[in-house]
């Protein structure tokens, strides 16, 4: 009977966990990744120019010019422009966009460009076109020697849910459930 018991209130769990995603808010984050292409330079020559260029491009896409510039040219950014007193609307975009370098299993190196917001939509789309105006940053900054393209679409831009997801509710709800039911088994008399 114990472990029929723990079954149901494991299944119950997992079910309020399921049911509790639904209402809790979720955030989205929508990703590029830009691999720098290598050319016909060392390697060594290659990651040193690939980190500084990463380092400059990451500092001037949150310069005030840039962001007024990505403001007046995305559709999004636009329409969120009237909601925000000066410079608001900056700072939830500096505070929104991750850029990190990554090591990519090709022995070259990239930038990962994400956005994080509440709706998927917007998410993506700002995440566009940052990642739009990272490449071209990347373009004119660039001091790679060897290869005509700078930089290229590694991995195209995706949304997808971050947080508090429901298999991870509905993991969390499954195991509460299991272990009141054990609880409930290992303190419950026995005839």
């Amino acid at each position: 009977m114990g472990l029929r018991v723990t079954a149901m209130l494991a299944m119950a769990g997992a079910l309020v966990g399921f049911f509790a995603s639904f209402v809790v808010p979720h955030s989205y984050v929508g990703s590029t990744t830009l691999r720098f292409n290598r050319g016909d330079v060392a390697q060594t020559i290659y990651e040193a120019q690939a980190k500084h260029l990463a380092d400059a491009v990451a500092a001037q896409i949150m310069s005030d010019a840039t962001l007024t510039a990505m403001i007046q040219r995305e559709t999004t950014l636009k329409e969120m422009a009237p909601l925000y007193a000066g410079d608001e609307l900056k700072d939830l975009i500096r505070a929104s966009v991750n850029i990190r370098q990554v090591s990519l299993p090709d022995r070259t190196i990239g930038l990962d460009i994400t956005y994080k917001d509440e709706d998927a939509d917007r998410a993506l789309s700002i995440d566009r076109e940052v990642s739009f105006t990272v490449a071209w940053l990347v373009v004119r900054e660039s001091t790679m020697s060897g290869s005509r393209q700078v930089a290229e679409v590694y991995a195209a831009p995706h949304k997808s849910l971050a947080g508090t997801t429901p298999a991870l509710l509905s993991g969390i709800g499954l195991g509460c459930g299991i272990l009141i039911g054990i609880s409930l088994w290992i303190l419950s008399p026995r005839n």
